[in-house]
């Protein structure tokens, strides 16, 4: 099956699919924090350890694989080793997005959007990035960079796609591009990736 096809399906299911809450020990949950803290401090080998473990218990096992994915996807930004990639990719689409709470959902959005980019398809990313960004400012307090984060990744997917159409179709994605810095500037006015994103639009 084609790899878009296959992303495409589990998009949907982001978009459709109910979110059960399923019972966990604390124990358990300190296992997937140990791998989403080790994530978020770019301990990429740490957190793809420690979110294979936290995969073997089955309520578990979507929320640690979307770490998984991210992790592999992380390592891959820093070293470019194409493992990385093909097991980010098998991770990210073996996730039940249906067991997903809301922010998990996000990230799982997020690492589809940053697998398709990395395979060399901008502008499916710059799709499945924008609806990461649609998700309210709240879910991202964990980390106060993540939203501008974020942003800068969509933005460069959107110019990525540009640069790939012929040159009398590249004013749409510069208009919409210039748009949406407009929105986050006024949402952050001190947002150095909208201020810059907004000069290159």
């Amino acid at each position: 099956m084609r790899i878009w096809s296959r992303i495409a399906g589990v998009f949907v299911a982001l978009l459709c699919l109910a979110t059960p809450v399923l019972a966990q020990t604390p124990d358990q949950l300190a296992l997937l924090g140990r791998a989403r803290q080790a994530l978020n401090g770019g301990q990429f080998d740490q957190a793809i350890t420690a979110a294979l473990d936290a995969k073997k218990v089955p309520s578990l096992a979507a929320a640690a694989g979307v770490v998984l994915g991210r992790a592999y996807l992380g390592r891959f930004d820093q070293h470019a080793n194409g493992d990385d990639l093909v097991s980010a990719h098998v991770a990210l689409n073996a996730v039940n997005a249906a067991t997903l709470s809301g922010v998990d959902r996000r990230d799982l959005t997020i690492g589809l959007g940053l697998t398709v980019f990395f395979e060399g398809r901008p502008g499916a990313a710059a799709e499945l990035l924008e609806v990461a960004l649609a998700t309210p400012t709240e879910s991202l307090a964990a980390d106060p960079h993540a939203h501008e984060k974020l942003f800068d990744w969509w933005a460069t997917a959107v110019d990525r796609a540009a640069q790939l159409v012929p040159d009398a179709s590249r004013h749409a994605y510069y208009e919409r591009l210039v748009k949406r810095s407009e929105a986050e500037l006024a949402r952050e006015p001190l947002s150095s990736a909208a201020g810059y994103w907004l000069a290159v639009g």
